[in-house]
């Protein structure tokens, strides 16, 4: 049997013995008992260009020989491509000793590459050492993924997996602020319950219950044409005064899917309640009112909105109460 492995021009050609990998792994054994092969001079060919040369080499050695010996020198990065290689392949042996290497021999290099280790074991049982590992780590310090260069090489399931976890050190205006860099506010549902406090009179009917990235397009073309869209967070209660009333908070930030997140530092001017317009941040820097956006840079400091000075029309928006869903584990809530 004739297996080519990589991709040009890094590919290399090996001779095997199909009754040996039959016999050693799940993949081929699944291969060799259907019509797919492809033969050439009387010898089964078979291209595997997803595996590297080097990886699959020391794959074959184990299949072969039964014995795994890393040499103490060989890139970490190696190793980890050999268990990806060794899931694929259904060589499970390899795969719980390769995992267990690292993990007693290379923590360092899994510490320093923490988001590739959790991306690529997410989801996978086979991979669970490293995948327990990764989210112990992440769970005591989330920066080291929210933080990352790589965070946005995450899945949406495997980020998801993290902000439902309880033991999550993270306090809940940071997770707020990440998920809306990463541009995934619907899947709060998740962790979150979200649901329709009050609707205020004169301002429209919700279109939808879960604001998303995908929706910015469609909900910035209703702005008057202008392509964008922004939003608030108050993680306090809006009071129902006569006139304008200026509200502490440290915690709330407004914010642009286009140029980010600012918290105000001006706490005592942080939020403005009153009951002839909806909610207001600052000093009139976002104000809904009258069916009407408008935008006036004074306290939210830097200035993430996209115009200033400006009234906008529009025809909806939304409001959501934002509270934590209760679970209920060992008869306590």
């Amino acid at each position: 049997m004739i297996i080519i492995v990589g991709e040009e021009p890094y590919t290399k050609t090996f001779y095997v013995h199909s009754n040996i990998l039959r016999v050693r792994s799940n993949y081929f054994k699944t291969f060799l008992s259907t019509n797919w092969i492809r033969r050439e001079d009387d010898k089964i060919r078979f291209s595997k260009p997803n595996i590297e040369p080097e990886v699959f080499a020391i794959i074959l050695e184990y299949i072969y020989g039964g014995k795994i010996e890393f040499q103490e020198d060989l890139d970490p990065s190696i190793i980890f491509d050999c268990i990806k290689a060794a899931d694929e392949l259904g060589i499970l042996e390899f795969l719980f000793y390769s995992q267990d290497y690292l993990l007693n021999n290379k923590i360092t290099w899994l510490k320093e590459n923490l988001v590739l280790i959790y991306r690529d074991s997410f989801g996978l049982d086979s991979m669970r050492k490293l995948q327990e590992f990764s989210v112990d780590r992440i769970k005591k310090y989330p920066h080291l993924l929210f933080d990352s260069e790589d965070f946005n090489m995450i899945s949406e399931q495997a980020l998801i997996a993290v902000i439902k976890d309880d033991k999550l050190e993270m306090e809940e205006i940071e997770i707020w602020k990440k998920l809306l860099k990463w541009g995934i506010i619907e899947e709060l549902a998740n962790k979150y319950k979200m649901s329709m406090k009050k609707k205020l009179p004169n301002r429209g009917a919700a279109i939808s219950t879960i604001m998303s990235s995908d929706h910015a397009a469609i909900i910035a073309s209703w702005i008057d044409h202008y392509d964008i869209f922004v939003g608030g967070y108050n993680p306090d209660v809006w009071y129902n005064t006569l006139w304008p009333q200026y509200k502490r908070n440290d915690r709330s930030f407004i914010f642009s899917f286009t140029q980010g997140i600012t918290i105000n530092d001006n706490h005592a001017y942080a939020l403005n309640c009153w009951r002839s317009s909806g909610p207001s941040f600052g000093k009139f820097d976002l104000l809904m009112q009258n069916s009407n956006l408008r935008f006036k840079h004074k306290t939210y400091v830097p200035n993430v909105m996209p115009v200033d000075d400006k009234s906008l029309k529009i025809d909806d928006y939304e409001i959501f109460e934002v509270v934590l869903k209760e679970t209920i584990k060992n008869g306590e809530v």
